[in-house]
């Protein structure tokens, strides 16, 4: 570059940045003409002026300055490099596919008018090339004509913009640079003399790249003067907590094998009575709790618990509850508002699970693995909706072809949406085991260009659903059809004082055949997914006594250790904590009267006693009911029998009599029943084998029962029935006298109303038979 003083002036200024620097100098071309003249008096005239004397015309054509410069309009020193742009001219958070636009001002540093500047684009140094890069009249403020050049008058200047379109497939965090690049060609300018001589100015073609800039140094590309865009680099987190304060929620017992504090009122869920001694933790209740969930032992309804753990949340659903809603947040840490897709997502690969979203926002996630095998997650559909329930807008990334449920978050802040889980109650499998149900929760910026949706982070909601087992101890799980121990009844003996079943201390047992007590070990098997407490309502066992009459016995349950089962003051019994996915055992004992009457097995007069146990889950409010555990109650006892005499109308006796031939004897036989069960088949005989119908001649008989009334269920009927062929016949009429002499005299009782006497016939438990005959001695 030629230079003068005037242009190392201009040059020094500009390089401090100043496009007001350009100074319009005499214009290239220009003519300079100059012709002298003489005045003088006329030598022939004295004191008169003579005609002046011109000189010959001398012209100078000023020659051509080709210079200029571009600059940044602010004012920012330029002469920098892609990678280190002006700072006002180094922008950050460019979304992928958007525009930067930066002025420039184009300065005619030299003389020539009209001097013609083309524009280019300069990305030399970049990171990444742009996808475009136009510019434009600063006055085009709609940027509809493009433009290469510009054309500048002597001493002026041209604003310009420069529009740099970073790809839609902009990397967050990448850059992209890019400076207009001035460049002029050689030309020549002509001037036509007064003289009409023609003179041709020339001037040499100029690249912006060769100024100095500063005066006197030339580094490379020291004249260009770059923007720089970053791309955005989204910051999407989900807080710790839904935006609305929480508060101390009720949650499961947290101590498995402790008492509950309050046996009167364990832990149990959000709308049932609680106390101060329930555990809480910080959370909140489900905001859309379905309806028609069954009513506690209380009469209120359950609600879920969702506690708060970190940027996780847990759910403990009452039984019966497929449905939780979650309160969930997204914040926009990043610095530009930010429309945030919102899926199920792996948590592997971060990308959306459960097919194509319903324009209502719904998924459905299959399935993961086979029931009861290790990895099993079940299926389940997921819809995720606003603060207030109502449909989130439908969003489709760029580039993308799927539409999401979307929140638009603002620079700094959080929005709340709702997560909607439907689920299977895993409790109607038989023999479930439920398992827990993670629900991954993505959220991806649109702000990525055509990336594709994929979640920028993550939290999990998850569901802990509850489930119960009970019945009979036995493997795998509780077996609630079998009737006791080995699918045998507990066989009991009354009055006995054998070892008993429940000892002082250690261990229920069930081998003791007979003692008094029934022993059913009962497993409570808490297959859900959090701790619980468990209610065994109080129940009794009716039993039938030995005079017809009957007592409900209370059911009672110790532990494998021969403690008690803590009760509420209704009589309950409340377990100790069971842990999620363990079993306790407890023992059901029932303690049977002495006076227990045998039973009959599961048919006849007296069946065996069936226990009916039904269980609820505290918390959860689970329940179950085993309905068939059998007790036998063991026969004791004997038949006892005495017989007595009288003479005439004297007292009997069992001592020897002395009737005289024609005096009365009078024979008295009473039978009692001393077991504690019915006998059938029972006959009171006077065999004719006995001498008593030889030497004396029978008159009458009758019989006097005791103890047949009053029985569970009644007795059909009680007629005494007569025989004198060792019961091969029955008669209810009072036999002759020479039938009793050849056949002796058999007794037996009608109870069954047949007319006869069969082997149905019974004499029930502590009943008495007592049968008089009345002879005269011969």
């Amino acid at each position: 570059m030629n230079m003068n003083s005037r242009l190392i002036a201009l040059m020094a200024a500009l390089a401090a940045g100043s496009a007001a620097a350009a100074t319009a100098g005499t214009t290239a071309g220009t003519t300079i003409q100059n012709v002298a003249q003489a005045t003088f008096d006329n030598p022939d005239v004295p004191g008169t002026p003579a005609t002046p004397i011109t000189s010959n015309f001398v012209y100078s054509t000023v020659n051509a300055i080709a210079a200029f410069d571009i600059v940044y309009t602010d004012g920012s020193l330029d002469g920098n490099t892609a990678t280190t742009p002006a700072t006002s001219y180094d922008k950050a958070n460019v979304l992928p596919g958007s525009t930067v636009t930066t002025p420039y001002t184009v300065v005619n540093n030299g003389n020539i008018d009209n001097f013609v500047v083309n524009l280019a684009a300069d990305s030399t140094g970049t990171a990444n090339a742009p996808a475009s890069v136009v510019y434009y009249l600063a006055s085009d403020t709609s940027f509809t004509t493009p433009i290469t050049l510009v054309t500048i008058p002597n001493g002026g200047q041209v604003d310009i913009v420069q529009r740099l379109t970073v790809p839609m497939s902009a990397v967050a965090g990448t850059t992209y640079s890019t400076s207009p690049h001035g460049t002029s060609a050689a030309g020549t300018i002509s001037t036509t003399l007064p003289d009409t001589t023609v003179v041709t100015t020339p001037y040499v073609a100029k690249d912006e790249r060769d100024n100095i800039n500063p005066p006197a140094v030339a580094p490379v590309n020291s004249d260009l003067q770059f923007t720089r865009a970053t791309i955005y680099a989204p910051i999407i987190t989900p807080p710790a907590a839904p935006i609305t304060p929480l508060s101390p929620v009720l949650i499961p017992p947290t101590t498995p094998g402790t008492p509950p504090a309050d046996p009167n009122n364990p832990p149990s869920a959000p709308g049932t009575p609680t106390v101060p001694s329930d555990p809480t933790t910080p959370g909140y209740q489900d905001p859309n709790p379905p309806t028609g969930t069954t009513p506690t032992p209380g009469g209120t309804t359950p609600i879920t618990s969702i506690a708060i753990s970190g940027n996780d949340q847990f759910a403990y659903p009452p039984a019966g509850v497929t449905q939780v809603t979650f309160n969930n947040n997204v914040r926009n840490g990043g610095a530009v508002t930010d429309v945030i897709q919102i899926f199920p997502t792996d948590p592997a690969t971060g990308l959306p699970i459960g097919g194509t979203p319903t324009s209502a926002g719904v998924y459905t996630v299959s399935a993961v693995g086979t029931v009861g095998t290790s990895g099993y997650v079940p299926g389940y559909t997921v819809q995720f909706l606003s603060s207030t329930g109502a449909p989130l807008t439908m969003t489709t990334a760029p580039g993308g072809s799927v539409a999401y449920p979307s929140v638009s978050v603002i620079s700094g802040s959080d929005v709340q949406y709702r997560t909607v889980v439907t689920y299977p109650d895993q409790a109607l499998v038989a023999n479930a085991d439920p398992v827990s149900i993670p629900v991954p929760v993505g959220l991806s910026s649109t702000n990525k260009g055509t990336a594709p949706t994929k979640a920028d982070t993550f939290s999990t909601d998850t569901i802990l659903p509850p489930g119960l087992l009970f019945g009979d101890s036995a493997t795998p799980h509780p077996d609630p059809s079998l009737i006791g121990p080995g699918n045998t009844a507990q066989v009991v003996v009354p009055g006995t004082t054998a070892v008993p079943g429940v000892p002082a201390s250690g261990a229920p047992t069930t081998n003791p055949a007979s003692d008094p007590t029934a022993i059913f070990p009962m497993d409570i098997k808490n297959t859900g997914q959090y701790n619980d407490t468990y209610t065994l309502t109080k129940s009794t066992v009716k039993i039938f006594l030995n005079d017809g009459s009957s007592v409900d016995v209370p059911v009672r349950y110790v532990y494998a250790s021969g403690a008690a089962v803590s009760t509420d003051t209704a009589g309950n019994f409340i377990t100790n904590v069971v842990g999620a996915n363990t079993t306790l055992t407890v023992y059901a004992v029932v303690d049977v009267p002495n006076n227990a009457k045998a039973t009959t097995g599961t048919i006849g007069l007296n069946p065996n006693p069936v226990l009916n146990q039904p269980i609820v889950s505290n918390f959860s409010n689970s329940s179950y009911t085993d309905t068939n555990d059998q007790l036998k109650i063991g026969s004791t006892g004997t038949i006892t029998m005495v017989k007595t005499q009288a003479v005439n109308s004297g007292a009997y006796s069992t001592a020897n009599a002395t009737p005289l031939p024609g005096d009365t004897l009078k024979y008295r036989i009473v039978a009692t029943n001393s077991y504690n069960a019915s006998i059938f088949n029972f006959k009171l005989v006077d065999s004719s084998a006995n001498t008593a119908f030889t030497y004396t001649n029978f008159v009458t008989a009758s019989v006097t029962l005791t103890g047949f009334g009053g029985q569970t269920p009644a007795l059909a009927s009680m007629t005494p029935y007569y025989s004198t062929n060792s019961g091969a016949s029955f008669s209810s009429a009072v036999p002759t006298a020479a039938a009793v002499a050849a056949g002796g005299l058999t007794v037996a009782i009608d109870t069954d109303n047949s007319g006869t006497i069969t082997v149905a016939d019974v004499l029930p438990g502590s009943a008495t038979i007592t049968l008089d005959i009345t002879t005269t001695v011969k």
